[in-house]
């Protein structure tokens, strides 16, 4: 582990002590897009590729920032968010010593966050390594930066999208299949699917570019990119496990709750 991004990484998570929830909602936020807003500071002064760094770091700061600020504001308008999330932290409390039992699932959380980030340690890396990037390597780094920005602009639009109607309709429990839900069923994993896995292209073409590009000139260094390199592919798995469980439950939820709803079948 590097130790400025296993700072940025692990520090968010810990309030998960505070309440349980955090540790996956606003530590999830805060580790992105700190991680990522420290790694592009630091970059800038050893790139010449200042807008490729630039274009990746922002997508996972814009990822992090708008997350957290969608849960404070979803919290504050959903009562139901409201007693699901005291509901978990009455669970937590139950087992017994929070320090004890939450540490485990605290220090998991913070390696998913690390790996997460990682990619863009790669990026970063091999853009601070080289001197000229090839039009072919820039085009499809562009690409992939593109790609993660639709996805993370996808799940925004689907998470406001559901908000917005559901207040409108003044029903939590309101099936939304109108806007963006009237093409992609479940446009926030979608898009974060698509988001992170181009996150995760990213880094394997960083990693290929720095180990095959001549750059890498001792053992100590190649070790420390394949470290960076097993925590994304680790970190990419799990992320992409949560997200299709949770659009499983999600699915099994909606065929429980809206089966009989005329607009739901149609809509499947």
């Amino acid at each position: 582990l590097t130790l400025p991004e296993a700072w940025t990484s692990f520090l968010p998570p810990l309030m998960g002590f505070y309440k349980s929830e955090y540790t996956v909602s606003y530590g999830y936020g805060f580790a992105t897009a700190w991680t990522a807003f420290s790694l592009w500071k630091r970059g800038l002064a050893t790139t010449t590729s200042a807008p490729l760094l630039t274009l990746h770091a922002m997508a996972l700061v814009f990822y992090g920032v708008r997350l957290n600020l969608f849960l404070a504001i979803r919290t504050v308008l959903s009562k139901r968010i409201q007693q699901f999330n005291d509901n978990v932290e009455e669970r937590a409390l139950a087992k017994g010593n929070r320090f004890q039992t939450r540490a485990p699932f605290i220090l998991s959380c913070g390696l998913l966050y690390y790996g997460l980030c990682a990619p863009i340690m790669l990026t970063s890396q091999w853009l601070a390594s080289t001197t000229t990037t090839c039009a072919i390597t820039k085009t499809v780094l562009q690409s992939l930066f593109g790609l993660q920005w639709f996805g993370f602009l996808l799940a925004a639009v689907g998470d406001l999208t559901k908000t917005w109607v559901k207040q409108s309709q003044q029903n939590e429990s309101f099936l939304v299949t109108s806007g963006i839900f009237s093409l992609v069923r479940h446009p926030n994993y979608t898009g974060e699917i698509i988001g992170w896995t181009a996150n995760a292209g990213a880094g394997m073409l960083a990693t290929a570019l720095l180990l095959l590009g001549g750059s890498v000139n001792s053992w100590t260094k190649t070790l420390s990119i394949l470290g960076k390199f097993a925590a994304m592919v680790v970190g990419w798995a799990g992320i992409l496990f949560v997200l299709l469980r949770a659009t499983n439950g999600l699915e099994t939820r909606q065929a429980q709750d809206y089966g009989s709803d005329p607009k739901y079948q149609p809509w499947v």
